[in-house]
């Protein structure tokens, strides 16, 4: 596999949501049903989490300035494919994400990015089988299409339901770069993983770093 692609060193991003897989707290616990429900699409109290969500972003700016930092309504929300191939009526939650903050008035969704090939699931992979940035780079194109919708951006933010270590965003951080390589690229994830421990509140937003160096990946916090 190539190693040619520019990837980041270090990438900045943010989240608002804290989940935590393993922990055993009620919050913990309640953790695990937000971030289902964010994945689903499902619903809060009767309103769509996402879109219930993509307001508390925006009405957490001023109390988290960072948020407005990084979502502006001029940076451009890429919305990060699904790990398989997109099939007709097939749930896109990152898309519904860019959506809702782009009615939020946090940017302009542009579909910038597509798989041609599947990358491996990471929530099923096995230990040490979790896709790296190399292959999310390599299973994913820019659709010339979308290059055409926008003159060159203030910003681009990656923009994902979920994140983890943050593979898939360095991933698509090198993508995006073949062709804006002066632009400035960051990453939003409404929801990041807790892996190991229990948490004290859902609602945690961070402003944090992704360091990379080839074969490790490491996010803080």
């Amino acid at each position: 596999m190539s190693t040619q692609p520019p990837f980041p060193s270090k990438l900045v991003f943010a989240s608002y949501l804290v989940y935590s897989p393993k922990g055993l707290s009620d919050v913990s616990g309640q953790s695990r049903n937000v971030c289902y429900s964010v994945k689903n699409n499902g619903t809060i109290q009767g309103i769509r989490s996402i879109e219930r969500l993509a307001t508390r972003v925006a009405e957490s700016r001023e109390e988290f300035p960072f948020l407005g930092e990084i979502l502006d309504r001029k940076c451009i929300l890429v919305p990060v494919p699904r790990s398989s191939l997109m099939q007709p009526g097939t749930l896109w939650p990152s898309d519904v994400i860019c959506d809702e903050l782009s009615k939020n008035n946090l940017g302009a969704k542009v579909r910038l990015l597509r798989r041609h090939k599947p990358a491996p699931k990471s929530s099923t992979a096995g230990p040490g089988g979790r896709p790296d940035p190399e292959v999310h780079f390599e299973t994913t194109v820019l659709d010339p299409n979308a290059i055409e919708l926008f003159q060159v951006p203030k910003s681009i933010v990656l923009v994902d339901d979920v994140i983890t270590r943050g593979s898939t965003f360095i991933g698509m951080c090198a993508r995006v770069r073949t062709q804006f390589p002066n632009v400035s690229i960051y990453a939003f994830a409404l929801i990041r993983t807790e892996s190991y421990n229990d948490i004290e509140s859902v609602r945690s937003p961070v402003r944090g770093v992704i360091n990379y160096e080839v074969g490790r990946l490491h996010r803080v916090p």
